[in-house]
């Protein structure tokens, strides 16, 4: 409607005034615009012009209206996680500095239980990348859900539902979507009505709400879209730059990786040589070729 009606900033709030419960604070709608813009390093604003990268652009759009399923897991955990932190609460921020030790306390009892329980160590930072809440530590969760609604407090239906969901959408096979449709939908509304002071983080309501949109448009089963492919190949891209590339200066460096990963990935290669890569105890990789050709 802000958009639509080419309201301004005055004009919304005086809208607004007459019903506050229908509509959102001018600073939900700013944040929401931020949303819409690509990365700042995308785009160059001049007195004479403005110029955006179409691949920034394009990476920015598919961060909106895609699906990770990868990073689902992830954020899914996380949400759950978060909110086990402010159930004694049941507030969605925690204000004052008796509030916040509340907090602080719940945090670290979470934290201790799954360590000892399910040997998971969560939302610790890693040094030099991320976290500890990655897929594995993800996937651990939500298979041991009882445990994890006893360690974290959470409706144990809830967590059963979001793994449901999670399953189907990396199972790489077509997705009968009217019936995901009303069992995400009916999550949607069992997390609402359990958990009604949290506010619902945004890829939880893109799966729930607008997840079987998407992966009715995808040309592909959302599940063969995962990057955990790339992922994978995070491990090899770390070795390439140790034991396969020239250390004299990062241009170099760079430049026989890059090489290293366009020879291993050459379709004449690929499809002519089936290969297995493992990384052995001393830390040297073994490579086991068995060629196509006769």
């Amino acid at each position: 409607m802000f958009v639509e009606a080419q309201l301004t900033k005055s004009q919304y709030d005086v809208i607004r005034s007459k019903a506050k419960d229908r509509f959102l604070s001018y600073k939900k709608i700013q944040e929401a615009k931020k949303e819409c813009y690509p990365d700042k390093k995308d785009f160059k604003v001049t007195e004479t012009g403005a110029e955006i990268d179409l691949q920034g652009l394009l990476d920015h759009t598919v961060t909106q209206f895609g699906m990770s399923t990868l990073y689902a897991w992830i954020r899914f955990f996380e949400c759950l996680i978060n909110l086990s932190y402010k159930l004694p609460l049941q507030k969605w921020q925690a204000r004052g500095a008796k509030n916040k030790e509340i907090i602080d306390i719940r945090k670290h009892e979470t934290r201790q239980k799954f360590k000892s329980e399910l040997g998971l160590i969560i939302d610790k930072p890693k040094p030099g990348y991320g976290s500890s809440n990655n897929g594995n530590t993800a996937r651990r969760f939500f298979e041991n859900a009882a445990v994890s609604s006893e360690i974290t407090g959470i409706d144990i239906e809830v967590i059963k539902r979001f793994r449901t969901i999670l399953r189907a959408m990396s199972s790489r096979y077509t997705i009968d979507l009217p019936r995901f449709q009303a069992y995400t939908l009916e999550s949607a509304h069992l997390f609402v009505e359990k958990y009604s002071w949290y506010c619902m983080p945004p890829t939880i309501h893109k799966v729930l709400i607008h997840g079987p949109i998407i992966i009715e448009t995808a040309l592909l089963p959302i599940g063969q879209l995962s990057e955990e492919a790339q992922e994978a190949n995070n491990k090899m891209l770390k070795k390439y730059r140790e034991g396969y590339s020239r250390k004299i200066s990062r241009d170099k460096t760079n430049e026989d990786i890059i090489n290293r990963l366009l020879i291993s990935s050459d379709p004449p290669i690929t499809t002519n040589l089936n290969y297995k890569i493992s990384i052995m105890n001393n830390n040297q990789i073994k490579v086991n070729v068995n060629s196509n050709e006769e």
